[in-house]
């Protein structure tokens, strides 16, 4: 079994339906974090849950969870917000209980996901670190990827122009809200986490930041001028990456509720 980190944290500059902790939103008469904190509290395989958030209104707003989770109050410092989801990443780790060298990570804003697709995820990740360890690899990070396909059934009215992805030479992908990651590795690549964050997010310099991780031609293959240039393959990218970073990460497809966030007002709506 592993612990879960769920980050619920508050971001003042990116507000959805006025609430800039986006957790504490209604969503269909809950609030947006509770079905994916019920999502792992149901899981076989997760054993304990922490969520990284405004602990005070956790604590108000879901009284009957303070048994149940462990709410780790957010990071102050929000000046960038890259900085302050690594920040509250560290938080999140720092607080762990277990000696499982594992962790896995969600966000708060995916509330269609179920038990079973927390553990379809948890047990595709454990079988990659078991199958690196065989070649005396030990995999830092790994990332869920979603078929866009699957994604777009989510987003009533939505198409391709609303959903950003990554295109692969077998696909197109949404980059989902699951993780699962190596604690020890993690807490000695606090820049990685922040980059990547402002780049998924669009923030900062994301062409620049995009250059940094991926190199310009992988950037180029992974944008829509793959279709001119030729795509990259997914090990092609895990190879790049583990190179040019540091950093050794593997990819796995998984179900499509994890990748349906909530980002903003119209993806609030069209999600509902």
């Amino acid at each position: 079994m592993v612990e879960a980190i769920i980050m619920a944290g508050t971001n003042k500059r990116r507000p959805v339906k006025g609430e800039a902790c986006k957790a504490l939103i209604d969503y269909n008469g809950k609030p947006l974090v509770q079905p994916v904190i019920d999502a792992h509290l149901e899981s076989a395989y997760v054993e304990k849950v922490y969520v990284v958030g405004p602990r005070n209104r956790f604590l108000k707003t879901l009284p009957g969870y303070i048994d149940l989770v462990t709410f780790v109050d957010e990071a102050k410092d929000r000046d960038d917000e890259g900085n302050g989801f690594a920040a509250n990443l560290m938080k999140g780790l720092k607080a762990r209980t277990s000696t499982y060298p594992y962790v896995h990570f969600s966000t708060c804003d995916i509330p269609r996901i179920n038990s079973w697709s927390v553990e379809r995820f948890i047990s595709d990740a454990r079988c990659l670190v078991e199958q690196n360890l065989e070649r005396g690899i030990i995999v830092d990070y790994i990332q869920a990827l979603v078929k866009l396909e699957e994604d777009l059934k989510f987003f009533k009215g939505f198409t391709k122009k609303h959903r950003s992805a990554v295109r692969f030479n077998d696909g197109d992908y949404r980059l989902s809200n699951f993780a699962y990651a190596h604690v020890g590795n993690m807490l000695q690549h606090a820049e990685a986490i922040r980059s990547s964050y402002n780049l998924r997010k669009g923030k900062e310099t994301p062409i620049k930041t995009a250059v940094k991780v991926f190199g310009f031609w992988n950037l180029v293959k992974l944008s829509p001028m793959g279709n001119i240039f030729g795509k990259i393959s997914r090990d092609e990218f895990i190879r790049y990456i583990a190179k040019r970073n540091g950093i050794s990460i593997d990819i796995v497809v998984g179900a499509a509720d994890i990748a349906a966030d909530i980002d903003n007002d119209d993806e609030f709506e069209a999600l509902k």
